[in-house]
């Protein structure tokens, strides 16, 4: 699958917000990213990412189910080009560039 689309095997167990898991299984994991395009400004994207960023609790709040989101590893390698904006943010906090 890998050569179609980055994704990973990811474990997952019986859970209250995972109705379709009954016991021990391994779904195809992936990523969710945001898209835009160069016409919003890079103070919206900036904000927005660091916003998305510092949040996590809040997010794990609204959905369960994005529990192993993990803030310090938003940047990833893909082919899609990056937003000026998360660029400026990734550098602040780290990320950037992206290292998997």
């Amino acid at each position: 699958m890998k050569k179609v689309f980055n994704s990973y095997p990811m474990p997952m167990e019986p859970a209250k917000h995972l109705p379709g898991i009954v016991g021990p299984t391994t779904v195809m994991g992936y990523s969710a990213f945001l898209v835009t395009n160069d016409k919003v400004p890079e103070k919206v994207v900036y904000d927005l990412t660091k916003m998305i960023h510092a949040s996590r609790a809040e997010l794990v709040a609204i959905a369960p189910q994005i529990s192993r989101f993990d803030p310090k590893k938003m940047a990833e390698k893909h082919v899609m080009p990056y937003h000026p904006g998360a660029i400026k943010f990734y550098s602040e906090a780290g990320q950037w560039p992206p290292q998997q």
